[in-house]
């Protein structure tokens, strides 16, 4: 909720903190109980085998083109250098760097004028929200290898973002320099962590150059059609590594005609796509879910932008809210 400034408001903004730190803390002393599970023996065994790089090169030619997050696995993973107890940290980690992606986020987001206090205090709530809203905490917070491969995926999508942001923000010719290569790793990172990921990014940035074209911001239309290029680059690189289709054979897809045929797979899941919709944010109640924290965002939002720490409303065509629907 929108926090006011006069003296009277720091107990409720204090109680507020408490509660918040109180909710968070939790999933962060959970980590001491974590623990390594199913692909985090089997990726250390296989790099203690035959090394961290021919690892990367197997991976890629027999099992999958993910190729970041197969490094990731392999080589931040603690039992590559018998260090058992490092599970106890990851998850905590992961949490942090949620926690710190969010708040980078506001804070670029306002331009570095939304206090550091709000900025913290609603990064937490969103982390909340977000821990409340995923179906599996676990898999995507505590199992090391599945938060690497999506959850931290994810966060590195937000970093394209947040970084070029910065990056147009910045006056200083080194620090925009700083940021683009920031920009550029993560764009890289996500785009070959896993296929949701690289998908939303490769959407995400052509609706950022459509936007920036539509205002005739010809410096970030250059910039955005350069990381575009970049990742659908990184996106082939992906898609076609021998290892996604030794996976498939191995998986038994080339053994149905049907689920071989990538475009008869799209045509007959678009039938599907309301209904799918409908289960997931109707009988698993997701759109409550979501219902709860857009209610709390949009005063929010409101009241940050009537103080002057946001920017000014993006404003389109009434058809692009059509496309952005879709």
């Amino acid at each position: 909720m929108a926090i006011p400034s006069r003296p009277f408001s720091h107990l409720p903004l204090l109680v507020l903190v408490l509660v918040t730190v109180a909710a968070v803390l939790p999933f962060l002393l959970l980590s001491y109980y974590n623990h390594p599970f199913m692909d985090d023996y089997y990726n250390a065994a296989n790099v203690r085998a035959t090394g961290l790089w021919a690892q990367q090169i197997e991976l890629y030619l027999r099992w999958t083109g993910r190729f970041s997050s197969s490094l990731f696995v392999t080589a931040a993973n603690p039992l590559v250098y018998g260090w058992y107890d490092g599970f106890r940290w990851t998850p905590a980690l992961t949490l942090l760097a949620t926690l710190g992606t969010i708040y980078l986020g506001l804070r670029t987001l306002s331009q570095q004028q939304i206090p550091r206090t709000q900025a913290a205090l609603a990064a937490g709530i969103f982390l909340l929200f977000y821990l409340h809203m995923i179906p599996d905490p676990y898999s995507a917070i505590y199992w090391f290898t599945g938060s690497i491969v999506y959850h931290i995926a994810g966060l590195t999508l937000l970093l394209v973002l947040i970084a070029s942001e910065r990056a147009r923000q910045t006056t200083k010719a080194w620090s925009r320099g700083g940021w683009q290569v920031a920009a550029v790793i993560c764009a890289i990172t996500a785009t070959a962590a896993n296929e949701m990921t690289m998908l939303h990014l490769l959407l995400g940035l052509t609706l950022l150059l459509a936007v920036n074209g539509y205002r005739r911001q010809w410096p970030q239309v250059r910039w955005w059609s350069t990381i575009l290029l970049l990742t659908l680059v990184v996106a082939i690189i992906t898609v076609i590594a021998p290892g996604n289709y030794v996976r498939m054979q191995f998986e038994g897809y080339a053994k149905d005609p049907n689920r071989e045929n990538l475009v008869w797979q799209f045509l007959s899941a678009v039938p599907d796509t309301p209904s799918a919709m409908f289960r997931l944010l109707v009988r698993r109640g997701l759109a409550f879910k979501l219902l709860l924290p857009t209610l709390l965002w949009l005063p929010t939002a409101y009241y940050w932008q009537q103080r002057g720490w946001l920017s000014n409303t993006i404003r389109l065509p009434w058809y692009w809210g059509l496309f952005l629907c879709w």
